[in-house]
């Protein structure tokens, strides 16, 4: 079984607003721990995808003394040994609250930016790509917010759905010449360590020769609502039952979780990312925010 200390290090425990500058608050979470449990080799060789956060509650100072304030928007690979423990980066970034940082807002903003981007890529031992936005930063309109959505369906209400669990999805498919587009607000997952539930809305893109039946989709994304997994984890194992059906297809997931603790997650996986997900895989951009979010 794995071993759960690092990943319990705060998780479900309190812990007090760190007072100073405090890198060793970062917790990193080898991802084959997870990985092999779902039958994903260690480099993920079946997609790859980024992982994106959003933190919401940013401040740090200038040497004066005055609050500069915003939200960084982190994303490294999927490709990376670790992952980050979301609460341990909330401590962390809460650490750099006091910190006086440059005399003008600029130097203060890139002096952050190189300290969070040097603590972070030596946690997950790859590269990190991140941005500081102020108020000034514009939104990009969200073009995923243009995939229909899969409750809305009309036969959504006449399928049965209590006491679902992973183990009775079948995933039925269907044939496809071209693109199939469906997110559904439904996602709920709970955390691994705590077992509290993690809210969100998935987005989902397969293009090749077969699709899934939106019911068989729905179904599975429903019976997630008791599964307890890390956000990346929902993720992969999504996107191993999904391409098993379909392959050789292209496959994209994006979970966009709800924010807690001023944080939020999304999770992407894909063997062939769509245009419309750049925006939210790159750092410099900002998108208006989905309704989960």
């Amino acid at each position: 079984m794995p071993d759960k200390r690092n990943e319990e290090r705060f998780l479900g425990k309190r812990a007090g607003t760190p007072q100073a500058y405090d890198p060793s608050l970062l917790v990193a979470v080898p991802r084959i721990e997870n990985r092999l449990q779902h039958g994903i080799d260690e480099v993920a060789n079946l997609f790859e995808g980024y992982d994106i956060w959003h933190a919401y509650e940013i401040s740090f100072l200038l040497d004066n003394g005055l609050p500069v304030t915003g939200i960084i928007k982190i994303v490294y690979p999927a490709s990376s040994p670790n992952i980050i423990e979301s609460k341990s980066l909330k401590l962390y970034l809460n650490s750099l609250n006091n910190e006086q940082l440059g005399k003008s807002k600029t130097e203060a903003t890139e002096n952050f930016e190189g300290k969070v981007r040097k603590d972070l890529e030596k946690t997950i031992s790859d590269t990190v790509w991140l941005k500081f936005h102020d108020i000034h930063s514009q939104p990009l309109k969200n073009r995923l917010t243009d995939y229909p959505t899969l409750e809305d369906l009309f036969f959504a209400e006449n399928l049965t759905f209590s006491n679902l669990t992973q183990e009775q999805i079948t995933l039925k498919t269907e044939p496809l010449n071209g693109t199939t587009q469906w997110k559904s607000h439904l996602l709920r997952s709970n955390c691994k360590i705590t077992h509290q539930p993690d809210w969100g809305t998935v987005f989902i893109n397969i293009q090749g020769e077969k699709t899934l039946s939106p019911a068989s989709i729905l179904r599975f994304i429903v019976s997630m609502r008791n599964e307890n997994h890390f956000h990346e984890e929902i993720a992969e194992m999504m996107f191993k039952r999904f391409y098993e059906k379909i392959q050789p297809g292209n496959l994209t997931i994006a979970c966009v979780y709800t924010r807690r603790g001023g944080i939020d997650i999304t999770p992407v996986r894909s063997n062939n990312l769509p245009g419309e997900f750049d925006a939210l895989t790159d750092p410099e951009q900002l998108m208006e925010k989905i309704f989960r979010q």
